[in-house]
């Protein structure tokens, strides 16, 4: 199965056919609500977090070209290089899309990698990490064929510095689960 992303629209197709999103879901499910959020104000940070997921992934590839680096997003980037340094996380797969065959969603995850020896899920974050962070990663997870040994967020700021939070309830897939069930059942309707 083909996992396509239109990035214009947030769509993704597999074999041609819109199927739901992770953060789709979880927004319209107002289990990441930014409601309260100024639009533009919204709509910059949402900016600034695609750039720095894209300078982020291009740095674990190996492939960055630090003369392209905007100085405004250049501390995210020295918080994610502290982070691996002093966790001495270990990239494995970098902004990959994902399907569920059986659930039939998709999204894309951040990181999965190595962090003192267990396998650890990390979504990436520039602002704070709301609770539906959870649900995501489990989400993610759950579209894996290796289970993860933990699920964690981690906080980028602009200050060089960041912050991680551990997920560590073992219901966050099945809530994501209903999530998707009343968002299936809202398009029915």
């Amino acid at each position: 199965m083909e996992v396509d992303f239109d990035p214009d629209t947030h769509t993704y197709r597999v074999d041609g056919v819109v199927v739901p999103h992770v953060t789709g879901v979880l927004e319209s499910e107002r289990l990441t609500d930014y409601s309260h959020v100024d639009p533009l104000v919204l709509q910059v940070a949402q900016i600034r977090g695609d750039f720095v997921h894209k300078l982020t992934a291009l740095d674990d590839k190996g492939i960055l070209d630090v003369a392209t680096i905007d100085p405004s997003l250049a501390p995210f980037l020295d918080a994610w290089r502290k982070f691996r340094r002093e966790t001495w996380f270990l990239p494995g797969m970098v902004e990959e899309r994902l399907f569920h065959p059986v659930y039939r969603y998709a999204g894309t995850l951040d990181r999965v990698g190595l962090l003192d020896g267990e396998r650890v899920l990390l979504d990436i974050k520039t602002g704070p990490i709301l609770d539906g962070a959870a649900l995501q990663t489990a989400a993610y997870a759950a579209c894996l064929p290796v289970p993860m040994d933990k699920r964690m967020g981690v906080r980028l700021k602009d200050n060089g510095t960041y912050s991680v939070e551990t997920f560590e309830d073992e219901h966050d897939e099945e809530i994501f689960l209903a999530a998707l069930a009343l968002y299936k059942w809202r398009r029915r309707k």
